[in-house]
């Protein structure tokens, strides 16, 4: 999410598709936005999306097969980055910047070990 977006759940792609913290776009755009309006919410008020992103993580479709297996059950927090990119957030291969997304993913693990 850090590399999707610096974590900003107002976050919008430069091509103005991508909306929040995982740049839902397109159907999942449409869906994040009809389920802030259930809630009387804007799609951007991060706890909205936070419940909406466990409610996509729990469904299942979403993060499926080997990466949902993978992201359950990570050997590693590379493991662990690498499937919730590759197959929840689904950037291009060019815009992945996977090192920088194991660098954070890296940064939030050390800040969360002990709690």
């Amino acid at each position: 999410m850090y590399q999707e977006s610096g974590l900003n759940p107002g976050s919008r792609e430069s091509n103005g598709i991508g909306l929040g913290l995982v740049q839902w776009s397109y159907g999942r755009r449409n869906q994040l936005e009809e389920f802030a309006a259930i809630k009387g919410k804007e799609a951007t008020d991060l706890y909205v999306q936070l419940e909406f992103l466990v409610k996509e993580l729990k469904a299942g479709r979403q993060l499926s097969g080997t990466y949902a297996s993978m992201f359950a059950n990570p050997y590693s927090v590379d493991e662990a980055t690498e499937a919730f990119c590759w197959g929840f957030e689904r950037p291009s291969a060019a815009h992945a910047n996977m090192a920088n997304r194991k660098k954070q993913a890296w940064a939030a693990y050390y800040r969360n070990v002990d709690r």
